[in-house]
């Protein structure tokens, strides 16, 4: 995409608080019933499903409940306006997800601003970032 710039950095105070300003809020209306054959159906009526409006979570809190050290974002801006990120976790004591295993990192947040989804924002093409570390890559191309 044009004009997109990928800008990965230690995750601080500071940032999480800017890149809490980008909505995760979304609507559902529609959901997958598992059994021997996965089907989507719809959702009636459809309902607004957003993170940061529980209370205690959001970007901003999560330095408190968390040694964030090891936490990396990555930002992403078009024309130099922030449309989305991801903060992957990694070495993190009581994030239960990890497994207390060094080896493992886990996708903790991924948000794209409304106006912006559906544009691929949210993707990452390793062929178009030679620089990110390995790591990163296989977190985003393998779901690890």
């Amino acid at each position: 995409m044009a004009g997109l710039e990928i800008v990965m950095a230690p995750v601080s105070g500071e940032l999480l608080e800017e890149y809490g300003r980008v909505p995760i809020a979304f609507t559902v209306d529609c959901r997958y019933r598992m059994g021997p054959k996965r089907v989507l159906e719809p959702v009636d009526p459809p309902w607004i499903k957003d993170y940061d409006a529980i209370r205690g979570e959001g970007p901003t809190r999560w330095a408190k409940r968390f040694d964030v050290e090891n936490w990396v974002a990555l930002s992403a801006f078009l024309d130099g306006h922030r449309v989305g990120g991801a903060v992957v976790a990694h070495r993190t004591e009581g994030l239960d997800m990890l497994r207390g295993r060094d080896d493992l990192a886990c996708l903790w947040d991924l948000r794209v601003h409304p106006t912006h989804r559906r544009e691929g924002i949210g993707t990452i093409d390793e062929s178009a970032y030679p620089d990110f570390p390995e790591e990163a890559m296989l977190l985003f191309t393998t779901g690890l």
